[in-house]
């Protein structure tokens, strides 16, 4: 494959096993193209983006350092993800790298406008009943794991979870009472 963007998108077009997907995650990698897939994460074509954001979970699991040259671009459109399947790749990335030990790692501050523009957003998602219970519960954790640098998230999440007693599956309530836990823990040590 040669390491282009009219090349990768054409690779887009088709359907990708998983093979193919860490396939072309490692090519893009080593074409340090992660911005190419990064931008195509929004591209018009909904497979096509659904795709390029499989590819940019792949790069940041498989290849971190390759994802750092886009964490700022993700952050700052993370917002702007319109299309719901590849909103559960950007939310499963935003879930491990919102990590206290990624958070460190990558000197990343959630603080700010744009952090607050990206908590308010996660927020919107969980309680938006078109979102997917997957997209939903990385959103749980990724509140839980912002909670313990801005408190008002911890009450915030837990009034948001009681709102969706009534409203949300039995699999996402699994996740819930996990968030429940993690938060009761860092308030314990708090």
């Amino acid at each position: 494959m040669n390491h282009d963007k009219p090349a990768l998108l054409a690779a887009l077009r088709v359907k990708l096993s998983k093979k193919k997907i860490d396939h072309l995650a490692e090519m893009a990698a080593a074409g340090y193209a992660a911005g190419d897939v990064f931008e195509l994460c929004f591209h018009d074509e909904q497979q096509v983006a659904f795709r390029a954001a499989w590819i940019l979970e792949n790069i940041f699991i498989r290849y971190p350092d390759r994802f750092s040259a886009v964490t700022d671009a993700f952050l700052s459109r993370f917002h702007e993800q319109q299309n719901a399947s590849a909103r559960r790749h950007f939310a499963k990335i935003l879930s491990l790298l919102s990590r206290p030990a990624s958070v460190s790692a990558h000197a990343l501050h959630f603080d700010g406008e744009a952090g607050q523009r990206l908590v308010s957003t996660v927020f919107d998602w969980l309680i938006d009943e078109t979102v997917a219970v997957a997209v939903k519960a990385h959103c749980l954790q990724i509140l839980a794991n912002l909670a313990s640098r801005q408190l008002w998230i911890a009450e915030e999440l837990r009034q948001t979870i009681a709102y969706l007693q009534d409203r949300e599956s039995i699999a996402f309530f699994g996740k819930a009472r996990q968030v429940l836990r993690q938060l009761g823990k860092n308030a314990a040590t708090a």
